[in-house]
C-alpha cells in the first residue's frame, strides 16, 4: 500500500479501478463458478481436475482480454482527452510511469487473475506432474505482463508517429497484443499435453515447456525494457542506440538456435555463421516492421543531416529510429557473411537448417539486400511528398503490394516466369538477372526521392 502511495500514476488507478463493491464481487464471481462445477461434477476430485483445466481460460479473459484494453485505453485516452501532456510535464520518472501503466489500469484484472492462480495452484497439488502445471502456471503469469507491456509499447510508438493527430486509435494493438498472448498460451498449454516431446536448440534437447518458459522470460525481460524505452522517449529522455543493437544480437543467437542444425562434427564458425545469418534475416523483417510504425518525418531527417555535418555522432546515435539502426545492422551482418564467404573462398554460405540444406548464393543475400533498400526508397518518397496526408504509409504499403504480389501472380498466370526476377528476390535465377533488374529499380526510385528532398531542403531550408 505504501508503494502505492508512492506512485502517482498507481495511486490515480487505485483509486479509479478499486472499491468495496468490485473488491467483493469479483471473488463471489469466481466462488459461485466454482460452486457451479462442484454440484455438476459431485465428485471432489472431478471438480479440481476441472477447474485446473479451465480456470486459465477465465485467467486468460480477465489478464489478456480485458486487461489488455485497459492497457490500451490508459494511454489512448489520455491523449484523447488531451491531459497526456500534463501527465509528462509531471516530476514522475519513466519507471514511476512504467510501473503505473502497466498495473494501474489493469489493477482489478490482476485482482481477479490472482484469485484464478490461487485455485489453480489448488487444484494441481492434488494431481500427478505438479512441477509441470507450476511451470505452465509461471507461463501465463509473464505472458499477462508481457502481453499489457507490448500494447503499451505499441501504443506509445503510435503516439509519437502521430504527435500532432487530435485522436489516437487503440483497438488495432490491443487485438494483436491479445492475439500473441493468445499463441504463447497456446504454445505453454501443448507443452501440458506434450510432456515427452523435446525441442533441439544448438544441439542441446529441451523439453518443450522448459523452452517455452525459458522464450517467455526472454521475449517478457525485452518487452518491458522496450516499454521503458519508449516511455522515456514520451518523457522527452534519449535511449541511445546500444540497447536495440544488443536486442537484435541476443534475438537473432536466440532464433538460430531453433534453426540451425548443429552436428557433432560441426564447428564453432558454422554456428557463428547461422547466427549472422538468422541476424541479417530478422534486421531485415524488423527494418519493414519499425519503418511503418515509426515517424519519417523530413524535419527529423534534416535535423540528422545536420548533426553528420557538424560531426556529432553521440547526438546522431540518440537521435536515430529504430527501423534506420536495424538497417544499419542490416549492413553489418551482410559485411561480415561476405567478408567471411570471400576469406573461406566460398561462393555462397552453407545452411543447415531444420527443413532446409543448401547453399544460398552470396547474391541472393545481396539481391534481398537492395529489394529492402529499393522498399525504404518508395517509403520515404511518399512520406516526404504526402507529408500532410497522414496516408504516405497507406500509400506505400498498397504499391508494396503491387510490386510483390499483383504484378508478380500477372507474369505466373500470363506464364512469363523469366521476368519473375525484376519483382521478386528468386534463388533459382543467375545473378546477372537478378541484380541488373533491381538495379534498374534502385536507379528510377532514388532519382525521384532525391527530386522530392531537393524540392523539401529547396522550401525548407
Amino acid at each position: 500500500m505504501n508503494f502505492i502511495k508512492m506512485n502517482s500514476e498507481l495511486r490515480k488507478y487505485y483509486w479509479f479501478e478499486i472499491n468495496a463493491h468490485r473488491l467483493i464481487l469479483m471473488p463471489i464471481i469466481l466462488f459461485a463458478y466454482f460452486l457451479l462445477i462442484f454440484v455438476i461434477k459431485h465428485s471432489f476430485r472431478g471438480s479440481l481436475l476441472t477447474i485446473r483445466d479451465t480456470i486459465m481460460v477465465i485467467y486468460f479473459i480477465l489478464v489478456m482480454i480485458w486487461g489488455g484494453k485497459q492497457a490500451s485505453e490508459s494511454v489512448v485516452s489520455e491523449v484523447n482527452d488531451h491531459t497526456w501532456d500534463s501527465v509528462r510535464m509531471t516530476p514522475i520518472t519513466p519507471l514511476e510511469m512504467v510501473i503505473g501503466k502497466l498495473f494501474g489500469p489493469t489493477l482489478f484484472c490482476w485482482y481477479g487473475g490472482l484469485f484464478c492462480i490461487i485455485a489453480y495452484i489448488i487444484s494441481i497439488l492434488f494431481f500427478s506432474k505438479t512441477l509441470l502445471h507450476f511451470k505452465f502456471l509461471g507461463v501465463m503469469a509473464l505472458n499477462g505482463m508481457m502481453c499489457h507491456a507490448v500494447i503499451i509499447s505499441m501504443t506509445l510508438i503510435d503516439i509519437q508517429k502521430h504527435a500532432s493527430a487530435d485522436k489516437i486509435g487503440h483497438s488495432t494493438y490491443s487485438i494483436l497484443g491479445i492475439l500473441f498472448s493468445a499463441w504463447i498460451s497456446i504454445q505453454g498449454a501443448t507443452a501440458l499435453k506434450k510432456t515427452r516431446y523435446m525441442v533441439e536448440w544448438y544441439g542441446t534437447h529441451v523439453s518443450y515447456m522448459d523452452m517455452v518458459l525459458l522464450s517467455v522470460i526472454f521475449f517478457t525481460i525485452w518487452a518491458l525494457i522496450g516499454l521503458y524505452r519508449n516511455m522515456r522517449v514520451q518523457l522527452q529522455l534519449n535511449n541511445g542506440p546500444w540497447i536495440w543493437i544488443i536486442f537484435l544480437l541476443t534475438l537473432s543467437i536466440y532464433l538460430s538456435g531453433f534453426l540451425f542444425i548443429v552436428k557433432p562434427n560441426q564447428n564453432v564458425s558454422g554456428v557463428v555463421l547461422g547466427s549472422l545469418y538468422t541476424g541479417f534475416l530478422i534486421c531485415l523483417l524488423l527494418t519493414y516492421v519499425m519503418i511503418f510504425c515509426e515517424s519519417k518525418n523530413s524535419i527529423d531527417f534534416r535535423l540528422m543531416v545536420q548533426k553528420i555535418n557538424k560531426k556529432q555522432w553521440k547526438a546522431l546515435g540518440n537521435s536515430l529510429p529504430i527501423w534506420l539502426l536495424s538497417f544499419l545492422m542490416s549492413c553489418f551482418f551482410l559485411l561480415i557473411i561476405l567478408m567471411s564467404s570471400i576469406l573461406s573462398q566460398q561462393g555462397g554460405v552453407r545452411l543447415n537448417v531444420a527443413y532446409f540444406h543448401s547453399v544460398v548464393p552470396l547474391w541472393l543475400l545481396l539481391s534481398l539486400f537492395c529489394f529492402l533498400i529499393r522498399d525504404i526508397g518508395i517509403i520515404l518518397f511518399f512520406n516526404f511528398k504526402n507529408r500532410k496526408s497522414g496516408k504516405a504509409d497507406i500509400t506505400s504499403f498498397v504499391y508494396l503490394l503491387i510490386l510483390y504480389i499483383l504484378i508478380p501472380s500477372i507474369l505466373f498466370a500470363a506464364k512469363w516466369e523469366a521476368a519473375l526476377y525484376l519483382f521478386l528476390p528468386l534463388i533459382d535465377t543467375s545473378m546477372l538477372l537478378s541484380m541488373v533488374g533491381i538495379m534498374i529499380q534502385l536507379a528510377l526510385v532514388y532519382i525521384l526521392l532525391i527530386d522530392v528532398w531537393n524540392k523539401i531542403t529547396v522550401n525548407h531550408p
